[in-house]
């Protein structure tokens, strides 16, 4: 006999891009690969219901998690289609999405120690691929993992963190931050996360609204 006992956890997978070259410099496409992410599937049957899909970079069962956004920016082939044409590109007659003469094509690398991030990868990597986007899945050691996002040698990678109990995601947005090898920076952002960090009650919500 045995008992499997499922509790919420601040530990995050998720899918990082690069920020600083490649096709993922754009925000138009990166909007666009967001609604790419079938999220359910892979915390239903990939993860066996252990997980819980979340479009926001907070724990769903969290006072903060704004459901209503949440649902609006969830998977969506067909929006992300649409999201692809509004960022300059075009599907040609093979199926596969071009921006001029340049069909769009990604790296996305994952570390093999865990195999649930790797079907994960996959999983996700072969979404991309039934909808038109060329992409090169690279299952690397924890080594080159490591040297991979530290080089920005990717277009997209697929991480795991635990996160603090506040959930602050400093180490994300901040320019060198230990969390951000993709090199994400916005200094709105950060006056807005520091906003939801200092607000109480109420104004709370109101900030964690503004930030996501």
């Amino acid at each position: 006999d045995h008992a499997v006992w499922d509790y919420p956890t601040t530990t995050m997978v998720f899918v990082g891009y690069n920020c600083q070259k490649g096709p993922c410099v754009s925000a138009a496409l990166r909007r666009a690969l967001d609604r790419a992410w079938d999220r359910t599937t892979v915390a239903v049957a990939l993860y066996s219901r252990h997980a819980q899909e979340a479009t926001l970079p907070l724990s769903p069962v969290h006072a903060g998690y704004d459901q209503t956004l949440a649902q609006r920016r969830d998977y969506s082939p067909q929006v992300f289609a649409q999201l692809l044409e509004e960022a300059g590109y075009a599907q040609g007659e093979d199926g596969l999405w071009y921006r001029g003469r340049q069909a769009l094509s990604l790296t996305f690398v994952v570390n093999t120690d865990n195999t649930f991030r790797v079907s994960a990868a996959e999983y996700l990597a072969g979404e991309l691929t039934r909808a038109g986007v060329q992409v090169e899945l690279q299952k690397l050691s924890w080594a080159e993992y490591r040297q991979a996002l530290a080089s920005g040698a990717f277009d997209l990678y697929l991480g795991a963190a635990a996160l603090t109990a506040d959930f602050d995601l400093t180490p994300f947005l901040a320019a060198g931050g230990s969390l951000n090898p993709g090199g994400y920076q916005n200094a709105d952002t950060l006056t807005l996360l520091a906003a939801w960090r200092a607000a109480s009650g109420n104004v709370r919500q109101t900030a964690a609204q503004a930030l996501w």
